[in-house]
């Protein structure tokens, strides 16, 4: 196996640092005093590159990938990058300064730079900044679905997403909730665990006002018992009284209880009352 260069760290941030305040060629003689190698015409330093002019000899400095900081690494996945977005956008900024960028290693080449939901746009490279800009407005800054935008068919997909594993099967109904509330925070600007409807507690309710769509969950170890299930119709009856069609039955557990009589009792309850069911399944 090739033994892996060691890293001339002080040329590199010499170079970054070059780049960052805008000089886009630099001289053979100043590489070399940093201790780079001239003698190939092409030289790469992380996520620059340096190639020679063979007029002159010195070199152009250009980036490699528009989209990752000179470092190499993502500029979408900067959480400080994130976090100084949301920091203006709290102050009603709709630009962020280059500075803002280089300060954090990023070079301001690219016209277009998307973070989650987040555009970052500068076409004509006269400005020095980044237009701040959201690219779904049916979603946050975060990119969560906004409550005004909330639907039955948004929850749908992203329950189909949670991954039901082995441990979860184990788990009672209470943190098995809690484990789905953290899942949806993910996806969603609101969501609620336990949340007092006209009928009782719900188990979740995802967005708000109209909008509002309501899981109730029950373990398929429960549901299959005559008493269980008996008590998941009449609760679910209740419940549609108040969502309406905003209402989803979440059932959980091992593949083979789906098929018991009071369990399918309940799917079929809801099937009758027009609302969907789900059965969540263990996941491999």
């Amino acid at each position: 196996m090739k033994p892996k260069t060691k890293e001339n760290i002080k040329a590199i941030k010499a170079i970054q640092e070059l780049h960052l305040k805008g000089k886009n060629e630099v001289g053979k003689n100043d590489l070399e005093k940093l201790g780079i190698d001239t003698s190939s015409s092409k030289i790469e330093l992380r996520n620059i590159k340096l190639e020679k002019n063979l007029l002159f000899g010195s070199f152009y400095i250009s980036v490699i990938d528009k989209l990752k900081d000179l470092d190499g690494d993502l500029i979408s996945q900067n959480n400080k990058l994130v976090q100084r977005i949301h920091s203006l956008c709290e102050a009603g900024k709709t630009e962020i300064p280059f500075i803002d960028l280089h300060n954090l290693n990023i070079p301001s080449v690219a016209s277009e730079i998307e973070i989650g939901n987040i555009l970052l746009s500068n076409y004509l490279g006269i400005d020095k900044s980044y237009d701040i800009s959201v690219i779904n407005r049916e979603k946050n800054i975060d990119n969560k679905w906004l409550d005004n935008s909330v639907t039955i068919n948004r929850v749908m997909d992203v329950l189909v997403d949670f991954h039901y594993d082995k441990k979860m099967l184990e788990l009672a109904e209470i943190p098995l909730n809690k484990e789905l509330e953290k899942f949806f925070k993910e996806h969603f600007e609101s969501v609620k665990k336990s949340d007092p409807s006209n009928k009782g507690l719900i188990d979740l309710t995802i967005g708000n006002e109209k909008n509002k769509v309501a899981i109730e969950l029950k373990l398929s170890r429960k549901v299959k018992l005559a008493n269980e299930s008996q008590k998941c119709r009449g609760q679910i009856e209740d419940y549609k009284k108040q969502f309406g069609s905003n209402l989803i039955l979440v059932i959980a557990g091992e593949k083979f209880d789906k098929q018991e009589k009071y369990l399918q009792e309940c799917i079929k309850k809801a099937e009758n009352l027009g609302i969907k069911s789900f059965y969540m399944q263990v996941r491999l």
